[in-house]
C-alpha cells in the first residue's frame, strides 16, 4: 500500500524530468497524427512504408530532443526536421514540404488553445504544472491527441482539403519559400512566448494574438500568388 501511495506521489509531483520520460512512448502516435494531419489536408499520397518510416524516425527525433535539448530549443528542431522528413520520405517539393510544417502548427493552435484554457480552468493548475506534473501531462497528452483523430476523421470525412498554393506556379515558388521560412519562425517563437505567459494573460487575448498573426500570414502568401 505504501509502494502505490509512494508512486502516486510522484505521479502527482512536479516533476518535468519524469513527465518527459513517461510521455516519450506517445510520441510515436503524436508522430503518426502530425502526418495525418498535412497528408489529409494536402491530399498526399503515401503508402505503409513511407508512414512508419516518416513517423518512427520523426518520433525517434523528437524523443532525443526532448530527453536531451531543454525547453523550448527542441522544438525549433523539430520544425527544422518535419519539413526535411517531408522532402525525403514523402518525395515532396521544398514548397509543399514547408506547407505541411505550417498547416500543421495552424491546426495544433487552433486545438491546443481551447484545450489548456479549458485543463487548466478545471484542474486549477497553471500550463507550466500540466505540462512538469506527470499525471497531468500523460492526461492532457491523450486529450491532445483524441482531438487531432477526431479532426482528421471530420476533414476525411467530409473531403477537406488545401489545394490552392499547391496549384502555383514554379516562378513564385522562391517567394513563397521565403514567405514559408519567416512565416513559420515568427508563428512558432509567437506561440512560445504565448505559451509562456499564458497564466498571466486574459486567455481571449492569447487566442486573438496568435490567430491575427496565421490569418495575415495566409492572407500574405495567397495576395502573392
Amino acid at each position: 500500500m505504501e509502494i502505490l501511495q509512494t508512486i502516486w506521489n510522484v505521479l502527482i509531483s512536479e516533476n518535468e524530468r519524469l513527465a518527459n520520460i513517461l510521455i516519450c512512448p506517445f510520441i510515436f502516435i503524436e508522430a503518426y497524427l502530425y502526418m495525418l494531419i498535412f497528408t489529409t489536408l494536402l491530399k498526399i499520397k503515401t503508402n505503409s512504408n513511407q508512414k512508419i518510416a516518416y513517423t518512427v524516425t520523426f518520433a525517434l527525433i523528437a524523443i532525443i530532443n526532448i530527453l536531451f535539448i531543454p525547453y523550448p530549443y527542441y522544438t525549433f528542431v523539430n520544425v527544422l526536421a518535419c519539413p526535411i522528413l517531408v522532402f525525403m520520405i514523402f518525395k515532396q517539393d521544398i514548397l509543399t514540404s514547408i506547407l505541411c510544417e505550417i498547416i500543421s502548427y495552424f491546426v495544433l493552435f487552433l486545438l491546443i488553445t481551447p484545450l489548456i484554457i479549458i485543463y487548466t480552468n478545471i484542474t486549477g493548475l497553471s500550463s507550466t504544472l500540466v505540462t512538469s506534473i506527470p499525471l497531468h501531462r500523460v492526461i492532457y497528452s491523450l486529450l491532445f491527441y483524441v482531438l487531432i483523430y477526431i479532426f482528421c476523421k471530420f476533414c476525411i470525412k467530409f473531403k477537406i482539403h488545401i489545394s490552392v498554393l499547391r496549384k502555383l506556379k514554379n516562378k513564385y515558388s522562391s517567394s513563397l519559400i521565403t514567405n514559408f521560412i519567416i512565416g513559420t519562425i515568427a508563428i512558432a517563437i509567437q506561440c512560445y512566448l504565448e505559451f509562456i505567459y499564458i497564466d498571466y494573460l486574459p486567455k481571449y487575448l492569447v487566442f486573438m494574438s496568435i490567430s491575427v498573426l496565421v490569418i495575415y500570414f495566409f492572407i500574405s502568401l495567397f495576395s502573392l500568388a
